[in-house]
């Protein structure tokens, strides 16, 4: 027969092995959410970054018609120059923020990865329109603009 307390201690190690496991099992799935959680908000930083550059855009791309206008009209905005460059300089650190979280992605396809970066992709694009941009703000007369200068925003035509 078995006494009590042989049955305790077997009893005792069991219970002790299966809340190790337990714990151990615990530990893990709280790690793994952990890092599910992580890449998450990696991607919703992304999300809203990209969301703020549309905004930029339109922001940018109104202030410089506004410049635009006044310089037509022989009139020139020192603060109107400064919040477009400001708007540019945050497109600029946006775009900069978002190739970031792409090299943070597991894997990013080859067809993204050639929208973004190859020769007049997205990338070159963004810069482009940001040096544009900053190059009409420091504009302070009509008649030093060129018609190139024009073709980078969607209201003008160089044709």
């Amino acid at each position: 027969m078995l006494s009590t307390q042989s049955v305790l201690a077997k009893f005792t190690r069991h219970y002790l092995l299966a809340l190790s496991v337990i714990a151990l099992l615990v530990s893990l799935s709280y790690l793994l959410l952990n890092q599910q959680f992580r890449l998450q908000k990696s991607y919703g930083q992304a999300i809203d970054t990209a969301g703020a550059q549309r905004i930029l855009l339109q922001r940018t791309a109104l202030l410089t018609k506004q410049h635009l206008t006044l310089l037509r009209q022989g009139d020139y905005d020192r603060e109107l120059e400064a919040a477009i460059h400001a708007s540019a300089n945050t497109m600029s650190s946006n775009q900069l923020t978002l190739n970031q979280h792409k090299f943070q992605l597991d894997h990013v396809p080859e067809d993204i990865n050639a929208l973004l970066d190859h020769e007049g992709g997205l990338n070159f694009r963004v810069d482009d329109f940001i040096n544009r941009v900053k190059h009409l703000a420091a504009t302070h007369s009509a008649f030093a603009l060129e018609p190139d200068d024009l073709a980078v925003l969607s209201f003008e035509s160089t044709q």
